[in-house]
């Protein structure tokens, strides 16, 4: 057998080849896709907000915001130019 400066993390799996219970790197899995599914819920809820403003109300938005958002402005400008001559 040669050793290895750097030896292979073991997996997490016990003698049985089942997967080890209780904490990795410090935190249940539980709790970190607990955690994950808050951040994830609170992201779609932040999504829907903002789609349902419109292309004013976000021209506004990112207007309020420090810096000058070129990107962003030009893009909503571009969807505002877009509907308006839709409209017509």
């Amino acid at each position: 057998m040669s050793k290895q400066k750097y030896p292979q993390a073991t997996k997490n799996v016990n003698a049985e080849g089942e997967a080890k219970k209780g904490k990795i790197n410090g935190y249940h899995s539980e709790k970190l896709h607990a955690k994950w599914d808050k951040k994830r819920s609170e992201a779609k809820a932040r999504q829907r907000h903002y789609e349902g403003l419109t292309v004013q109300a976000r021209i506004a938005l990112a207007k309020s915001r420090p810096g000058e958002s070129k990107q962003e402005l030009a893009r909503l400008e571009k969807l505002l130019t877009a509907k308006s001559t839709v409209k017509v």
